[in-house]
């Protein structure tokens, strides 16, 4: 006997059930969503709310969309991660706008540089650029070293895919190591003067690149 959609998300409030019942949910697809978004309306606690709103996140469905907005104005760093990445999986309007209030929120624990809103935004790509150049100039340390490793994953995935290196070769690396030096050497704790020229170059580098690219 298949367990209901509503007892494998009451099942998500208990630790040890939590991965299973949300990988039935996963399974059962839209079919899961009213039920989630149930719950939803009536928080039970903070690990139980978190694991439907990361539920509903993977089912990329248009029905979460109200309630990942809502979830940017928590007060907690994980939900406003998870409303980000979800408006991000749902292709939502002004998706990287949300993207950038959650930019430090519940980072990796091995991985300073990486968190959910870091990871989106390497997984967009270029088009994700100018919104990371803002980034590169903010005031505050944290956003900008992961402004800086966004920049340093997106563009080595561009010089990837032009270069096609050799298997087991540094060709791709040694190309961004150049391409780095010519726009500047962005370092995020370098002195403000110094960061906001190397900025301007690689804003005039994505200009160049994209009229390369709309050649194609």
């Amino acid at each position: 006997m298949s367990t209901s959609a509503a007892e494998l998300v009451r099942q998500l409030a208990d630790v040890k059930e939590r991965d299973a019942a949300h990988q039935e949910l996963v399974k059962l697809g839209s079919k899961a969503v009213p039920a989630l978004l149930q719950a939803a309306a009536a928080p039970a606690g903070l690990p139980h709310d978190r694991a439907i709103l990361d539920t509903l996140s993977e089912l990329k469905d248009f029905r979460a969309e109200p309630l990942f907005r809502q979830a940017l104005s928590s007060d907690d760093p994980e939900t406003r991660a998870i409303g980000a990445r979800g408006l991000f999986l749902l292709k939502a309007p002004n998706a990287l706008d949300a993207i950038r209030i959650a930019i430090n929120d519940a980072p990796d624990p091995l991985h300073f540089e990486q968190t959910p809103a870091v990871r989106s935004l390497v997984e967009a790509g270029m088009v994700a650029l100018p919104m990371v150049f803002t980034l590169m100039e903010s005031s505050d340390e944290q956003t900008r070293q992961r402004a800086q490793y966004v920049l340093a994953s997106v563009v080595l995935q561009d010089i990837t895919r032009q270069v096609q290196p050799r298997p087991l070769t540094s060709d791709a690396m040694s190309a961004w190591e150049k391409l780095r030096q010519e726009n500047g050497f962005y370092q995020w704790d370098a002195p403000e003067v110094k960061r906001a020229a190397s900025i301007d170059l690689w804003k005039r580098w994505l200009q160049h690149r994209r009229g390369q690219l709309d050649k194609k």
